[in-house]
């Protein structure tokens, strides 16, 4: 039993790494949860910049979560869901990513929690 868990968790691994069409049919098993995988904090600040129609906007992050497909930071300035960004850290070891703005929660005084899904893997 322990090997089969082992095994199980580096398939799920791998499922983290690859985006398909698919994905919705495979048996629950093997389906990842996003909300229940590895997270952690992210040092330091976020600067994201607009791309495409919308492009110049750049909004700073800070208090930031983050893991291998995604990052989440507070931020003063609202912005559009679905709008394509390019995300820089403050910390040297962080590396430029582009996304989508999956979410923008307005938490009330001019506060805002947005969460960006990076464009494939992409490990901070």
């Amino acid at each position: 039993m322990h090997t089969m868990t082992a095994t199980h968790s580096s398939f799920e691994r791998i499922l983290s790494n690859v985006d398909w069409p698919g994905r919705g049919r495979l048996r629950s098993e093997f389906r990842l949860d996003r909300r229940t995988s590895p997270r952690w904090r992210i040092p330091g600040n976020a600067t994201i910049l607009s791309l495409g129609h919308e492009l110049g906007l750049v909004v700073e992050l800070h208090g930031l979560d983050g893991s291998p497909w995604w990052l989440a930071g507070n931020s003063i300035t609202p912005v559009a869901e679905n709008m394509r960004v390019s995300v820089g850290f403050s910390d040297p070891n962080g590396r430029p990513a582009t996304g989508i703005v999956m979410r923008c929660d307005n938490f009330g005084e001019g506060r805002f929690r947005i969460a960006i899904r990076f464009d494939g893997a992409h490990f901070l």
